[in-house]
């Protein structure tokens, strides 16, 4: 998890470079607006977020660049669209103080590509609720 609340250990810590997962789930959102290659400057190394869709797919590449050596990582996302309705609606409205404007919200299932099994999965909700949903390692729900 990333906490910008906290230290992780210190402030040398904090400064390290982000984990390869935070910059693809950054980039993406950021990348999708622009419609370009995001890029990130972080401790010498240039992290460059790509995105592709196709349908419902996404797919994120990750390249971090240190001097003359550079490591690829791809991620991809499964988006599925909905529209809150019931009880969802009535978390939603809970926990914003606010009424849902009636657009549609989408989940988005987010993982990478080649992870080693032996990593715990993420689940990560834009919203708290109490949905229970069985993910393999290395799998962040958003």
């Amino acid at each position: 998890a990333f906490d910008l609340e906290r230290p992780r250990q210190s402030v040398e810590a904090d400064l390290r470079p982000p984990n390869a997962s935070a910059v693809a789930m950054v980039g993406r959102a950021a990348a999708h607006r622009s419609g370009k290659t995001w890029t990130l400057d972080w401790d010498g190394r240039r992290h460059a977020v790509a995105l592709a869709t196709k349908n419902d797919e996404e797919t994120i590449t990750v390249d971090v660049a240190k001097g003359d050596r550079s490591n690829t990582r791809t991620f991809v996302a499964f988006v599925n669209g909905w529209r809150p309705r019931g009880a969802a609606k009535e978390a939603y409205e809970a926990h914003t103080k606010r009424a849902h404007d009636g657009n549609a919200e989408e989940l988005r299932l987010f993982f990478e590509v080649g992870a080693d099994e032996s990593r715990p999965g993420l689940v990560h909700c834009t919203l708290p609720t109490r949905v229970r949903a069985p993910t393999g390692k290395g799998t962040h729900l958003d």
